[in-house]
């Protein structure tokens, strides 16, 4: 029997997680950056990028409607498990199409192109990373074992990264290490889950793709939403040098903690809130009032850090273009207000209520927004085009969902 913690619990733990999970690779760029030569370093940014795009299209919105059926069924441990092969299926069937992407890729990618190698490495870590069934914890609330996995492996790669890569020759022990890690968080991530509910995999890929079409919309929401965060990255090597993609690289993944720790808060509480429902509107009304102000302080704050603290992140990731870096960080940082925001809307409004048809579609118009805004920006402005691009983006996205709650979806009779 596994026990749930209370929301403010599951939050430090869910920050502890993806500390240890974004936060390590991050202590890793200043030694990567000195350790590689700059095209060296601005490829393995690149693939880091194009895994993390590729774990979203592999995670196929999962973690959202994986978390509901969970969270919805916590005592039910068999039905728990045929969510669990559900999706698992599912994600294998993902996972084989997506190396037809990556071929795509290996010929239209100017940075994969003759570069087979740093996109196999990318696939495997972006299949790997889809594959840790981070929606069974957040469902179960129950995020203790998780935790420590993930603090403990990735804490003993950094001390091996550092043993291991010294300079461009020993880039072979790089790549093992982007993988390794990865795989063993999966395995003991499963072992845990058959030691709590009894676990047996069963892999049907029948109901895998019925799992894909039941989960279309979460899909498109999940999928259209990272176009505009690790996709950009991917977007911007089509146009720049590896030096400048990996100059970018370095301020998404920096803001990228911050961004996961502000949606892993809303995905704590998204459980709880389903839980709540239609029982009691008063508490839920609460939690809303209560988030809405709560995100807004989270997104100031690091919007705040960031940007105070851009050129002291310039001089200790990348010396050598510290003054390009400070400059795309600090365009950068306004965009977690929104993104802050915007939490608050897609878990409390839309997904609670089964509208995520409708913020599917918000976001398809984000992600084609994304592409024509940041298409002219970087041709005007280079690098810190993209980056003034993302807080555009953000904002108008923003914008839209608190127009359609508040004049048209609020108004259905069967809304929460």
């Amino acid at each position: 029997m596994t026990k749930k913690g209370s929301i403010f619990e599951n939050i430090l733990l869910m920050w502890a997680i993806n500390f240890f999970k974004l936060a390590t690779p991050l202590i890793l760029i200043p030694w990567l950056s000195r350790a590689l030569d700059s095209e060296s370093f601005g490829f393995y940014m690149y693939t880091v990028a194009f895994a993390a795009w590729l774990c979203i299209l592999i995670d196929y919105g999962f973690g959202f409607s994986g978390t509901r059926s969970i969270a919805k069924n916590s005592k039910d441990h068999e039905c728990i498990c045929e969510i669990l092969n559900d999706l698992i299926s599912a994600k294998i069937v993902i996972s084989i199409l997506a190396i037809f992407i990556c071929i795509v890729f290996y010929f239209i990618s100017p940075l994969f192109n003759n570069n087979f190698l740093w996109l196999m490495v990318g696939y495997i870590v972006g299949v790997l990373t889809s594959f840790v069934p981070l929606y069974y914890f957040q469902g179960m609330e129950s995020l203790r074992r998780l935790g420590l996995i993930e603090a403990s492996i990735n804490l003993l790669n950094v001390i091996m990264v550092v043993l291991l890569v010294q300079d461009i020759q020993d880039i072979k022990y790089l790549f093992a290490l982007m993988i390794i890690p990865r795989l063993l968080i999966v395995l003991c991530s499963y072992l845990v889950i058959i030691d709590e509910i009894n676990f047996n995999l069963k892999i049907d890929f029948f109901r895998g793709v019925k799992s894909l079409s039941d989960g279309f919309y979460f899909a498109l929401f999940q999928i259209s939403n990272g176009i505009y965060t690790s996709f950009n990255i991917i977007f911007l090597g089509f146009f720049v040098s590896p030096t400048l993609v990996g100059i970018y690289a370095i301020c998404e993944r920096l803001l990228k903690v911050c961004i996961t720790f502000i949606g892993q808060a809303a995905h704590i509480v998204f459980p709880r809130v389903v839980s709540l429902g239609n029982d009691n509107i008063d508490r839920l009304n609460d939690i809303r009032k209560y988030s809405f102000y709560g995100f807004f302080f989270l997104g100031s704050f690091f919007a705040l850090i960031i940007f105070l603290s851009a050129d002291i992140l310039g001089t200790l990731f990348l010396p050598s273009n510290k003054l390009q870096l400070a400059t795309t960080i600090r365009l950068m940082s306004f965009a977690l207000v929104p993104i802050s925001l915007a939490t608050v809307y897609y878990y409390q409004h839309f997904l609670l209520n089964s509208y995520e048809k409708y913020l599917s579609l918000i976001m398809i118009f984000g992600m084609l927004l994304n592409f024509m805004v940041g298409y002219f920006m970087i041709k005007n402005y280079g690098i810190n085009g993209m980056a003034i691009t993302w807080p555009i983006v953000e904002s108008v996205t923003l914008f839209i969902c608190i127009i359609t709650i508040s004049n048209f979806l609020r108004k259905n009779l069967n809304y929460i």
